[in-house]
């Protein structure tokens, strides 16, 4: 039997069939850069949008979760503001005339080694909270949108992707209410599988419908 462990969405008790879902894994190509400078400033300001993220996180965590657990953020900003992980980026990219992205990816590898290898267990946990740091400065850096579900907007758009594939008999609502869950990012609604999305890759008439379907907006 596998046993997958995460962070719960809904208070309650689900049963069905199980689905993983796994991040995905940005690719960094290495480019050389003329302008040091310039990509130092570039770096700089993904840092700065970083910081306000993990403190936007902290304080959501803050008062949905308590203290103890949403204090591993400001583990994550004290580790983007530690000194030899910021020489070893800003050292790269001058040295080596690379990317930022580039160089923020390679040096959160080569952390992420260094704290996996280390004896002590905490240290080890340290390991994945660094790649986690780098990915989401390389994301600012690549000016990938951060989606923040707490906005209204995006979970209007939410609702009426998943009321979509109710209407082609995808997903049932079980519990709770959309309009609530729409404007209230502490309401909760949960679905259930009905089955048919096993099939749902084959039905290319519904992969047509969805994959014309290009932004969020298209969904009104």
């Amino acid at each position: 039997m596998e046993k997958y462990i995460g962070k719960s969405v809904y208070k309650g008790t689900a049963i069905g069939p199980v689905s993983v879902l796994k991040k995905k894994d940005s690719l960094v190509k290495r480019i050389h850069i003329d302008n040091t400078a310039e990509e130092l400033k570039r770096l700089d300001a993904a840092k700065e949008r970083t910081m306000t993220q993990l403190g936007q996180l902290y304080e959501k965590a803050l008062q949905e979760v308590g203290e103890v657990n949403a204090a591993i953020f400001e583990v994550h900003q004290m580790m983007l503001e530690d000194d030899d992980y910021q020489d070893a980026i800003h050292s790269m990219i001058q040295n080596e005339e690379v990317n930022a992205e580039y160089a923020v990816a390679v040096t959160g590898d080569n952390f992420a080694e260094m704290f996996a290898n280390m004896d002590d267990e905490y240290m080890q946990a340290r390991s994945a909270d660094v790649r986690d740091i780098s990915n989401r400065v390389v994301r600012n850096l690549s000016g990938e949108e951060q989606i923040d579900w707490t906005v209204y907007q995006y979970r209007r758009h939410l609702i009426k992707v998943i009321k979509y594939c109710g209407n082609c008999g995808i997903l049932n609502l079980n519990d709770g209410s959309e309009e609530n869950f729409a404007r209230d990012d502490t309401s909760e609604v949960l679905y259930e599988n009905t089955g048919v999305s096993r099939y749902f890759m084959k039905n290319s008439l519904i992969l047509k419908n969805i994959f014309k379907k290009e932004k969020p907006i298209h969904f009104t």
